[in-house]
């Protein structure tokens, strides 16, 4: 199959690549590409801005791409000449959404009141009505534009996708190798300096999904290659923890006898700002059920090797920095 994506040099979208081409896809990684790219062996790279219609058209045309990927859904209106040349090419475009387009997510950010869901959220589950959720947020993500994130929503671009042949994957928080997000960071620093993990009580008790980035790209491969199109897929393993579980687990996989110890509020413990901004009565867990039975579980990668290697990671960053 020949498969384009769009974003593809970056974090998820370099494992992607790496992940098609080992099921002997032709990958053709597009990229921006106002830095020197290097191209997963086996891929091949193309410059083009994912707001130009024409040129994405005509790189789709020259590599006879059937299906486009596209890791950077970020707005509507920078998603939108892409689905046009997508349409245009008769390909299938395989949208990357997140846990956020859940009505959970409303409720965690203090965008609106839903009803709340303390089960894993399920793809029929109900979607934010409120949108546009970071410009409420005092805190962003980091390593993207703050305009790009004033405008930022997956709700309204899943709805355009469904207007072509689609397939849409929503994933939670993906930790690993390359991750400038930081997933665990925090947790890292805590155990190079000895321990204990204090962490606010509030947030220790709130549940939240993960997935390693080797596991989410091959993932994202598999149901790529079948072909399916008109679903969506939550992208998650079994597991559900909250976050005081994650952090003992971390700890005893990477050989540390460091304890969590919820610190009350006036502490200012670890996550302590994210029990502030947020309402932790909704918890961002997914189930990955549908996905399971229709293409396999999604962890592929022993757990304990996946830690390992992004302790290994935060602790280079940290050197680094």
């Amino acid at each position: 199959m020949n498969i384009a994506i769009v974003g593809g040099t970056g974090f998820l979208g370099a494992a992607i690549a790496r992940a098609l081409v080992g099921q002997g896809a032709n990958v053709v990684q597009i990229a921006r590409g106002q830095m020197t790219q290097t191209p997963v062996t086996g891929a091949k790279f193309v410059a083009a801005e994912r707001t130009d219609s024409t040129a994405l058209a005509a790189i789709f045309a020259a590599h006879h791409i059937e299906a486009v990927i596209d890791v950077m859904t970020l707005t509507l209106a920078s998603t939108k000449p892409l689905l046009e040349a997508t349409a245009r090419a008769g390909a299938r475009y395989v949208m990357i959404s997140a846990v956020d387009v859940y009505a959970n997510y409303g409720g965690l950010a203090r965008m609106e009141k839903p009803a709340i869901i303390s089960r894993p959220l399920r793809e029929d589950d109900p979607v934010r009505k409120a949108l546009f959720p970071y410009r409420t947020l005092p805190t962003k993500p980091a390593g993207i534009d703050p305009e790009i994130l004033e405008n930022y929503d997956k709700v309204p671009i899943e709805a355009a996708a469904r207007a072509n042949p689609s397939l849409i994957l929503r994933l939670p928080a993906i930790y690993g190798p390359g991750d400038r997000q930081g997933r665990f960071a925090w947790l890292s620093a805590a155990l190079r300096a000895g321990g204990p993990i204090n962490i606010d009580a509030r947030t220790a008790d709130w549940a939240q999904s993960f997935v390693y980035i080797d596991d989410a790209a091959a993932a994202v491969a598999r149901a790529t290659l079948s072909g399916i199109t008109g679903q969506t897929f939550n992208i998650a393993t079994w597991r559900r923890r909250t976050m005081g579980e994650w952090a003992q687990h971390f700890a005893q996989i990477t050989g540390s006898s460091a304890q969590v110890i919820p610190a009350p509020a006036d502490a200012k413990a670890l996550l302590f700002e994210r029990a502030e901004m947020t309402d932790l009565a909704y918890p961002l867990v997914l189930d990955g059920g549908r996905f399971a039975r229709q293409f396999g579980a999604v962890e592929q990668v022993e757990e304990a090797a996946a830690i390992g290697a992004a302790r290994a990671w935060d602790d280079k960053v940290a050197a680094d920095a």
